[in-house]
């Protein structure tokens, strides 16, 4: 997959990820400026990942959850080839549900990981 521009609900939702306070939030709110998709999840969920490659492991920053449903997202980074966490993509973690897009911003529930 070539690399893409984020969609306007993938980047309202990178938006209000990244509007939750936690360490490194500054340095991850600028590389979202320029962030591109870079690959999805093959089964039709709305995953989506910013860093190809990266080190090994992801660190989860940021967690959602849809009010009234059973299922979850997050924000994860990846440790880069000069050890700085890049922005590494948004994970959805449905159960009971696999929607095409992300649910909008403002119905989820936001907490540090």
């Amino acid at each position: 997959m070539d690399s893409r521009e984020l969609t306007d609900r993938e980047r309202a939702v990178l938006t209000a990820l990244l509007a939750v306070d936690f360490v490194g939030a500054a340095a991850l709110r600028e590389q979202a400026a320029a962030v591109r998709v870079v690959d999805g999840c093959p089964c039709g969920c709305p995953t989506i990942h910013f860093a190809a490659g990266g080190g090994p492991g992801v660190i989860a920053k940021v967690n959602g959850y849809p009010r009234g449903s059973h299922s979850s997202l997050f924000l994860y980074t990846v440790v880069g080839a000069d050890d700085r966490e890049l922005l590494g993509g948004i994970e959805w973690a449905g159960i009971d549900e696999s929607p095409a897009e992300f649910p909008p911003p403002e119905s989820l529930e936001l907490s540090v990981s």
